[in-house]
């Protein structure tokens, strides 16, 4: 397994604290108050422990879980509706914006779907340079013909992904379909952390348009893509590949 790349960003204080707080707490483990008054009254029903990291151990604070909006997780029933009623269920909380927990397991997904503003996608992940055999979170991708253009995972202005693994069932290395990007990035100040893309066509794809690319934040990701690892193109805030 390969390591793609590694970028991290260089990233400017910004006006939207409450998405800041939000997805720092999803990337350090913390929960961090939102400076709204709103957030903080129902800072209880935002964070407890989800589980624990399969890496460091650590706690995984997140307000809440896929299993509550139905999500199986057993890569057999379409988990894509549970997907979306969780994100839709953060984005009208109080906060505006908080942390999706994903437990190990396997989650057929149907179509592509978007992670909205100030939301975090937070799974479980073992490094694949590592001896961690723990369950992982795993996204089984299987959209339709006439969605496979299209990125699976959409991360919007201040959305973030992290310890997340990626496969398609349907890919033939014989006969190697043309799959859109596993993960593009349709806003600033994005994170992506800690994924395994087994089998993407094309990994991950940033600033496509001015509107969307700066200040993304990107680590610890390894896999093998069939045609295109990354793709950066518009960074008009400083990016590093290191």
């Amino acid at each position: 397994m390969k390591k793609l790349y590694r970028v991290k960003s260089k990233m400017r204080p910004s006006a939207f604290l409450a998405a800041a707080a939000l997805l720092a707490s999803a990337f350090f483990g913390a929960a961090f108050p939102v400076g709204n008054a709103r957030a903080e009254e129902s800072a209880t029903h935002l964070y407890k422990i989800q589980g624990y990291d399969n890496e460091s151990g650590a706690p995984i604070i997140a307000g809440i879980n896929v299993y509550d909006f139905g999500a199986e997780g057993d890569g057999a029933a379409d988990d894509t509706d549970a997907f979306e009623r969780a994100f839709q269920y953060v984005v009208t909380s109080p906060s505006g914006g908080g942390i999706v927990y994903v437990p190990a397991g396997k989650y057929l997904l149907t179509r592509p779907i978007v992670v909205p503003e100030g939301v975090c996608l937070r799974g479980q992940w073992n490094d694949p340079t590592g001896k961690n055999k723990k369950p992982e979170s795993v996204l089984l991708c299987k959209p339709a013909e006439s969605q496979a253009h299209i990125p699976m995972l959409r991360l919007s202005e201040k959305a973030a992904v992290k310890g997340m693994s990626f496969y398609y069932p349907d890919q033939k290395i014989g006969n190697v379909a043309e799959y859109g990007a596993t993960v593009s990035v349709l806003g600033h100040g994005v994170g992506i952390e800690d994924l395994t893309l087994y089998n993407s066509y094309i990994g991950i794809v940033t600033g496509i348009s001015l509107s969307a690319g700066s200040e993304v934040t990107v680590s610890r990701v390894y896999g093998t893509a069939l045609k295109q690892a990354v793709l950066i193109d518009w960074d008009l805030n400083g990016s590093q590949i290191t």
